[in-house]
């Protein structure tokens, strides 16, 4: 980290159970290449002849290393434990996700003004080095996420203490009131099956009216024309 020079260095990481489609290895290797930063990489893939300024790891101290002043950006994929301790240590973002969630987690942070949103499924080695330089070296950026990580180690009260305070209210006072009501319920009544089965009986009278009244009219219908005829 330290040798990083005046650049500095970005951080990428898929979190412990996420990792890139093997088909993105090139284009991945071609964009860190084009980076003035050094790159450390925690992933189990095979990356075979990695650039100079790329560093392979296979586990990494991820939040330590977030805290770091020479951590410049943090290649993510978006889970909310990689988005809080970036957010707490202002590190901004670059987001490549998997899933549903994480897109949300990334399009908010997008949002905010603290992340760039990139799409695994149209990667560029050009979209990966310009959204880095983008992000490092625009103050915007920056300036967003030290605020929101202002905000979080400001607040009154550490996550700590309101866990120590809670815990002894708990102990010390009569907490049936927080006891959520579905403790006490039925589990048929907990899952609505009560309520699905009654509209379940309900859709079905309908459907045999319908049904008894469909037949009525097409008998009264035959019957006419015999008389008719």
């Amino acid at each position: 980290m330290e040798s990083s020079g005046e650049y500095g260095v970005v951080l990428v990481s898929m979190g412990t159970i996420f990792e890139f489609p093997e088909s993105l290895i090139p284009t991945l290797v071609a964009g860190f290449k084009r980076l003035e930063q050094k790159v450390l990489w925690k992933t189990k893939l095979n990356v075979k002849n990695p650039p100079d300024n790329v560093k392979i790891v296979r586990w990494m101290p991820q939040n330590d290393i977030l805290g770091h002043p020479k951590l410049k950006a943090f290649i993510t994929h978006g889970g909310s434990k990689s988005l809080y301790e970036a957010s707490y240590h202002g590190v901004p973002l670059i987001g490549i996700p998997i899933q549903a969630e994480q897109q949300l987690n990334i399009g908010k942070a997008k949002a905010a003004g603290v992340a760039f949103f990139l799409d695994r499924n149209n990667l560029t080695p050009d979209a990966i080095a310009e959204s880095v330089t983008e992000i490092t070296t625009n103050p915007w950026y920056k300036g967003n996420m030290s605020r929101i990580s202002k905000s979080i180690q400001s607040r009154p009260i550490s996550p700590r203490e309101a866990l120590v305070q809670w815990v002894e209210y708990i102990a010390n006072n009569d907490v049936s009131h927080l006891k959520p009501v579905g403790l006490g319920m039925p589990w048929y009544q907990y899952y609505l099956l009560d309520v699905i089965s009654f509209l379940v009986f309900c859709l079905y009278c309908i459907y045999k009216i319908f049904k008894y009244l469909l037949c009525w009219c097409c008998c009264s219908k035959n019957e006419d024309k015999i008389k008719r005829d």
